[in-house]
C-alpha cells in the first residue's frame, strides 16, 4: 500500500486512498484527540480522547465507524485504512515527542543576546576616580537609557546608586545628592518591575556593567558600601579609589 500517512512528535494524520476519509490526531502533554473527517458527507467527527500508552484501534490497520441510530448529521460512516498499522505510527509519534523533551532537558535553546546598558552608554570620562567617571558615562546617556527596555533602565538605577554611594562615602557629593539618588532609584523600581527575579537581574546587570571600569566592584562591595552608607557617619575628608576600596575590604573580616 502507498503510504497514507505523517508522523510527526505533535500527532499523526492518516487519509484512506480510497474513500478519502481522514483521520487527523493531534498529541499533546501525553492526551490524543482525534477527528475523521468524511468530505462527501460534510462531516466532520471528534473521537474519544485517549493517553499515552493506549491503543484503541481494535483493527491495527483500519479504523471504521458507522453511524447505528439516530443522529441530527444523518447517516454518515467512515473507512480509513493505514500503510502502517496504528501501533507502529502511535510508537512512533511518542518516540518523536520524547526525543524533543530529552533534548530540551539536556540542551538550553539558542537565545539572542538582549541589549544591555554597556551597549547603550557610551564610556568617555577618564577623571582617575572610577565612580565619578560611572555616574558621568550615565548622566550623559539618561535619554538612551530611559528610552531603553524597562531591565536596562532597573540596571542604571541599580549602577546609579552604587556610585551615588561610593562619591558619597569618599566625600565627593554631600548627603543631599546622595539622598536624592536613593529617591530616585526607588521611583525607577516603581516605574520599572519590582518582581525578585527581575530585581536580581538588574542587579547583577549593574555589577557585570561597573566591572567594565574595574572589576574590584563586586556585589559584595557595593552591598559593603551600602551598610556603611546607612550606619555610619561619613568623615570629612575627601577619599582616592584606593581608600575607599581599603576601607571597604577591612569590613570583609570584621
Amino acid at each position: 500500500m502507498t503510504k497514507n500517512y505523517e508522523i510527526t512528535k505533535s500527532g499523526f494524520t492518516v487519509k484512506d486512498t480510497k474513500t478519502n476519509h481522514i483521520l487527523k490526531v493531534t498529541y499533546k502533554n501525553g492526551v490524543y484527540q482525534g477527528v475523521v473527517t468524511m468530505p462527501e458527507q460534510s462531516i466532520q467527527l471528534p473521537s474519544s480522547d485517549w493517553k499515552k500508552g493506549e491503543n484503541p484501534f481494535s483493527n491495527d490497520t483500519c479504523f471504521e465507524g458507522r453511524q447505528t441510530g439516530y443522529s441530527p448529521q444523518g447517516y454518515w460512516w467512515f473507512s480509513i485504512n493505514t500503510a502502517l498499522p496504528f501501533s507502529q505510527i502511535l510508537a512512533e509519534v511518542e518516540a518523536l515527542s520524547s526525543t524533543g523533551s530529552f533534548l530540551k532537558k539536556l540542551f538550553m535553546p539558542k537565545v539572542k543576546n538582549k541589549a544591555k546598558l554597556l551597549d547603550v552608554v557610551k564610556k568617555q570620562n577618564q577623571t582617575g576616580y572610577m565612580f565619578v567617571d560611572i555616574i558621568n558615562d550615565l548622566g550623559e546617556s539618561t535619554e538612551g537609557i530611559m528610552a531603553s527596555s524597562k531591565l536596562i533602565q532597573m540596571t542604571y538605577g541599580y549602577a546609579r546608586r552604587a556610585a551615588a554611594m561610593a562619591l558619597y562615602l569618599q566625600g565627593l557629593i554631600e548627603k543631599d545628592g546622595y539622598d536624592h539618588n536613593l529617591s530616585f532609584f526607588k521611583a525607577i523600581q516603581l516605574k520599572t518591575e519590582q518582581s525578585v527575579d527581575f530585581q536580581e537581574q538588574a542587579f547583577t546587570d549593574a555589577i557585570e556593567y561597573m566591572q567594565t571600569y574595574n572589576p574590584i566592584i563586586t556585589r559584595m562591595l557595593v552591598k559593603k558600601m551600602a551598610m556603611i552608607a546607612q550606619n555610619f557617619e561619613v568623615p570629612d575628608e575627601e577619599l582616592n579609589d584606593g581608600e575607599l576600596i581599603s576601607i571597604i575590604m577591612e569590613t570583609y573580616t570584621n
